[in-house]
């Protein structure tokens, strides 16, 4: 469903991807302000740029869509932002963390 309503952006679709981030607003409980926590479980899409933008070359857009969202996109609709909207540009980096052991308690 996603591909078809993003369709003229070409989009480069992975799901089942956690999204970790800073917690720029201290809500995780006991941790350090700044601290690394789950922003959310979804979908990362990489998007070519709108045809509005005359081709222009590193307006590139990586968007994060929580489950949540990519359940709105059954509709056939874009019904809300995403819950993470990232520019790439030539000197973004993004670096794939290994994933922590579950806790079978």
């Amino acid at each position: 469903a996603l591909h078809a309503v993003l369709v003229d952006r070409h989009p480069l679709v992975y799901v089942g991807v956690q999204l970790f981030g800073r917690d720029l607003h201290g809500e995780a409980s006991e941790a350090e302000e700044g601290a690394e926590v789950l922003i959310g479980d979804g979908a990362l899409v990489m998007l070519d740029p709108p045809i509005t933008t005359g081709g222009r070359v590193g307006a590139y857009d990586l968007n994060f869509y929580s489950e949540d969202q990519l359940q709105e996109f059954s509709n056939g609709k874009i019904v809300s932002e995403p819950l993470r909207r990232l520019p790439l540009g030539p000197r973004m980096t993004l670096v794939r963390q290994p994933r922590e052991e579950a806790d079978d308690d």
